[in-house]
């Protein structure tokens, strides 16, 4: 699934677990959320499957032979999500995005990715339940930055893994 939307909000929670227990630890732009523009979102899924299946002889008397056994596993993986994004660095505020998502990095706490608009809620819909959600819980799994020589726009890539 791969949507455009118009903007996304992140948030830093300052928790280290879902639900918010515990003493808060730091939190990036002082844990108010700021505004992802006209990004790019891509949702990947994968299951447990075992793609380095084990070796086994093909009989118990045959020691000169192998085979193939694919070991059992069952469930999903937490699901990626994938944010890309444009910031234009002779904008303040856009500056500010950069300085907020590596702070978002660096911090411990989990991040609340949300829309800004109940209309766009449809990026986070559920094939189990078709009840649009406005916002989900993420970890940051990568964070990228590149600005070409001579522009003054800068492309990121966020990579975000959903939390419970």
């Amino acid at each position: 699934m791969v949507s455009t939307t118009t903007n996304l909000t992140l948030q830093d929670s300052g928790y280290r677990q879902v639900p918010t227990t515990g003493a808060e630890t730091v939190k990036a732009n002082s844990g108010d959320a700021f505004t992802l523009k006209g990004v790019s979102l891509k949702l990947n899924m994968t299951t447990l499957l075992n793609d380095e299946p084990t070796k086994q002889y093909v009989s118990d008397t045959d020691t000169n032979e192998y085979t193939f056994g694919e070991v059992d596993k069952n469930g999903l993986n937490m699901p990626v999500w994938d944010v890309e994004g444009i910031l234009d660095m002779t904008d303040a505020t856009d500056r500010n995005v950069l300085a907020y998502l590596i702070e978002c990095v660096e911090t411990k706490g989990f991040k609340k990715l949300a829309t800004t608009n109940d209309a766009d809620s449809t990026i986070f819909l559920r094939w189990s339940d078709i009840t649009p959600v406005t916002s989900i819980n993420v970890r940051i799994k990568s964070f990228g930055v590149t600005q070409k020589a001579a522009s003054k726009m800068a492309s990121y890539k966020l990579q975000l893994v959903e939390t419970s």
